[in-house]
């Protein structure tokens, strides 16, 4: 019966959703969605608002005569839990973007502009972004944040006997022999070995 958060989870951002919170009672909103600003907004799609916050309109792809705005969907929304009710019975193939917000338009529907960082990983190319990102401490994040407090080397339970060049993240488990060397801009994984003479930099090698 309560209002909850629906979040995105191929995105890495640290927003502070506590003000996406405050405003959406302020405005006594359905939906609050958090929107975030975009160098290039022609990839996505855009969210224009009122002057009180409330959505307007959705705009899928512009052109650039069309951009006013700068604003997109950041994937993190304030929920009423009356919006299930209007959605489709469970079992029911559904987009959330694409068929609920819209019908919510002038119907209590709200944005609010959010800060700080925000990516979408959902490429390969993004991911290993978002991976750089938090070696160098660029998004709050609680790894990140051992990282820094590490010297920007983090290898707590690795064997290493070659070099690191920080920022590099080494799990427990990974092994990095002699002569090898790992960073800057790296992680290995937990079972990830690196052998004699190699060099591992900016890439993340998965468990095993």
């Amino acid at each position: 019966d309560e209002r909850f958060p629906m979040l995105n989870r191929d995105v890495l951002t640290d927003k502070d959703l506590t003000a996406v919170l405050a405003q959406h009672s302020e405005t006594n909103a359905v939906a609050t969605l958090a929107l975030y600003p975009v160098e290039d907004p022609s990839a996505y799609g855009l969210v224009r608002r009122n002057a009180n916050n409330s959505v307007s309109e959705f705009l899928e792809k512009p052109s650039p005569e069309q951009i006013d705005t700068n604003l997109i969907n950041a994937g993190a929304y304030v929920l009423e839990r009356t919006v299930l009710d209007s959605m489709p019975p469970a079992g029911t193939n559904v987009s959330i973007e694409r068929d609920v917000f819209p019908a919510l338009v002038g119907h209590g529907l709200f944005g609010y502009a959010a800060s700080g960082y925000w990516l979408d990983i959902g490429t390969p190319d993004r991911y290993l972004q978002a991976t750089f990102d938090i070696l160098a401490g660029e998004v709050e994040t609680e790894i990140g944040s051992a990282i820094a407090a590490a010297g920007g080397e983090l290898a707590d339970g690795a064997a290493v006997d070659g070099e690191v060049i920080a920022p590099a993240l080494i799990a427990r488990g990974a092994t990095v022999a002699a002569g090898a060397t790992v960073g800057p801009y790296a992680v290995l994984e937990a079972g990830a070995e690196v052998g004699e003479g190699a060099t591992v930099t900016r890439a993340a090698v998965l468990s095993g």
